[in-house]
């Protein structure tokens, strides 16, 4: 018989019945017993019994709020209720609530032994039921599987020549009308295998990673294959009709796979991934391959591309600049995190690289703004991982300097979600840099400056010129100076709605600031430099 839980407040009540259980020889596989309901909620959840006779009257949780409580989370257990004659208007409620049977107080043996054999008979019948569907369900699928996945490993090694063949493969395995495919090989690393995992839990943590692959909301198809040569490995054929897609969604899928692995299920992942090709073959797999090998050099933990420009090798990729803006993130160190950008994205580095370096190591460093920054300050975690997924915002860059700020911009403001108590004095007064360098053109005034970044107004002019060499009008006045003057320069908007536009309302008063800084006045400027084209600089460096 299956196990039984007894509920029963009464505790000469609650082990009759289990004395009339051992007695009547119905030999359980277990039972449990608990005093009221709240405790039978506790048993249910740790020993899921299959059979729960419960009293209905009983104090804190009565046994109609018990099975109400446990029948939406538990639907396969049996309840059988006891009751006197008294409350059978309470027995009815019951069976609506899905109730298997009830007992009349007093009890007799007969049938206690009656109703406890029915009720383990129909469930016994149940789990005959699903198990028969479950194994014939299962046989196709595998079947399914098993035949996919011989025909996916013999298209990986089939020779180039036997175009019928990987033509035949290619039609059968991936959306016709396909045209641009990415093989990647997914290694479960073995730092996996500590606290959450065994080694036995294989399966399952393909299991967990396959459902994931299946389940993230990109406009790429994917299939998952297991792999015949390591039982830590499967492949992903990400697909799609247009090469430019899958290559503005490759890379992110790869990271956002591997930050939901981890932060979610404590499951560590180095992918190898091809470049994009017409379709999937032994070519795929050897650039797979090779890109996996890259964790040799870089270490695992990471996604690696291979591409037939060199622009993910491990000397290009800028991985010690990306462990370093790691660190400063952690710290909240914006000054050395805007310095670590600007490594990145130099012209140096920059030069030699197609675009798909700058859209792989923007998810790069979106990845490691996520691991960051995004457990840091969970409020920041929704954002940032939607930042992975809009690669479309790439597009609307014009300069790698405007990425390069948008960036910086970006991880300020995860920064500062709610958290502007964590950070330094000094960090907060670059912070409010570079609010005002964005703001120039509005009414900015140093008391709610400084209460915006939770300083005193005397503290925050002194840090403030400490940290620009100037105070703070000056300053706003510079930036809107060189504003102004490269409007002056490279529009023909009167000067009137230019001083409107870097923020003087009154523009005989910008007239008067524009000459003190200058020289002269904005016409006079803009016929002055106009053939040179060079706007005007205050000569201070303004960070």
């Amino acid at each position: 018989m299956h196990s039984i839980l007894v509920v029963d407040d009464e505790p000469l009540v609650r082990q009759g019945i289990i004395a009339r259980i051992e007695y009547l020889e119905l030999n359980p596989s277990a039972v449990y017993e608990a005093s009221n309901g709240k405790q039978a909620v506790e048993i249910v959840k740790e020993f899921h019994p299959a059979i729960v006779l419960t009293d209905i009257q009983m104090p804190e949780m009565t046994g109609i709020e018990l099975v109400r409580t446990l029948k939406p989370i538990y639907p396969d257990i049996s309840f059988i209720i006891l009751t006197v004659f008294a409350e059978f208007d309470y027995a009815e409620a019951a069976l609506h609530l899905g109730v298997n049977a009830y007992l009349l107080k007093p009890i007799s043996n007969i049938e206690l032994k009656k109703t406890l054999l029915q009720v383990d008979k129909k469930i016994s019948e149940q789990e005959q039921i699903h198990t028969a569907l479950l194994e014939t369900d299962m046989m196709r699928k595998n079947l399914r599987e098993l035949n996919a996945e011989q025909l996916f490993h013999k298209l990986l090694h089939a020779p180039e020549e036997n175009r019928s063949f990987i033509k035949e493969a290619q039609s059968s395995l991936f959306q016709v009308g396909d045209t641009a495919f990415a093989l990647a090989i997914v290694n479960i690393d073995g730092n996996t295998y500590t606290d959450s995992y065994n080694f036995s839990d294989c399966d399952l943590i393909k299991f967990i990673v396959t459902n994931i692959i299946t389940y993230l909301e990109f406009p790429v198809r994917r299939v998952a294959f297991q792999s015949f040569q390591n039982v830590n490995q499967l492949y992903l054929v990400l697909s799609h009709s247009t090469k430019s897609t899958l290559e503005k969604y490759y890379s992110s899928f790869l990271a956002n796979l591997m930050f939901i692995v981890s932060s979610k299920f404590s499951i560590y992942m180095t992918i190898g991934g091809s470049d994009i090709l017409p379709e999937v073959s032994l070519l795929s797999y050897e650039h797979a391959n090779e890109a996996y090998r890259q964790r040799l050099l870089s270490g695992n933990g990471d996604f690696y591309i291979y591409t037939s420009d060199n622009a993910l090798s491990g000397e290009t990729i800028p991985q010690k600049n990306l462990n370093l803006l790691m660190k400063y993130i952690e710290r909240c160190d914006t000054k050395n995190i805007e310095i670590i950008l600007g490594e990145i994205f130099s012209n140096e580095r920059m030069k030699n690289f197609s675009p798909n370096y700058i859209r792989i190591v923007w998810v790069k460093i979106m990845n490691v703004l996520i691991q960051t920054a995004g457990k840091m300050f969970p409020g920041a975690e929704a954002e940032l991982n939607q930042s992975i997924l809009d690669m479309d915002i790439l597009d609307t860059f014009h300069t790698k300097e405007e990425l390069r700020d948008y960036l910086y911009q970006l991880i300020l403001k995860s920064l500062h979600v709610n958290n502007l108590e964590d950070l330094s004095s000094t960090n907060r007064i670059r912070l409010a840099i570079n609010y005002i360098q964005n703001h120039f053109n509005q009414d900015l005034v140093l008391q709610e400056l400084a209460f915006q970044y939770s300083l005193s107004p005397n503290y925050f002019s002194s840090a403030f010129k400490k940290e620009t060499g100037m105070g703070l009008v000056n300053y706003i006045e510079n930036l809107r100076i060189e504003a102004a003057s490269d409007y002056l320069l490279h529009t023909e908007e009167s000067a009137a709605d230019i001083a409107l536009k870097v923020g003087y309302h009154d523009s005989q008063y910008f007239y008067r600031v524009f000459k003190k800084a200058t020289g002269m006045t904005p016409l006079q400027y803009r016929n002055a430099h106009i053939s040179t084209n060079q706007p005007y600089s205050t000569g201070f460096n303004i960070p």
